[in-house]
């Protein structure tokens, strides 16, 4: 069996991701559904979680856990959370979430 390394994040990121867990958002914005499920998988991978075992907690296929696993990480070694953050705002974090653009037809 294939061991998955945890996320690599700061402490106080996790932190921030899951106080938007645990309050479902902010004062201007509620977390999607989508999005929230995006965001535990990230806090659970980042406390060292198996992807079978936050697939199982999740709801969904080990093969998206490990896809949003590595997006989430790939973007946050680009660009980590902003410095000075005592809590994040649902659109502050969503770029690290968002679905990369799909081929086909324009949304009309």
């Amino acid at each position: 069996m294939r061991v998955v390394k945890s996320l690599k994040m700061t402490d106080e990121d996790q932190r921030i991701l899951r106080v938007l867990l645990e309050n479902g958002g902010d004062l201007d914005e509620v977390l999607t559904p989508w999005l929230k499920r995006r965001i535990e998988i990230v806090v659970l991978a980042a406390q060292g979680w198996r992807n079978q075992d936050i697939a199982a907690k999740v709801g969904v296929e080990p093969s998206v856990v490990a896809r949003w696993r590595n997006v989430f990480q790939q973007r946050y070694e680009i660009a980590p959370f902003p410095g000075g953050w005592s809590y994040a705002r649902v659109n502050a974090v969503r770029p690290y979430f968002a679905d990369l653009p799909r081929s086909g037809r324009p949304k009309t």
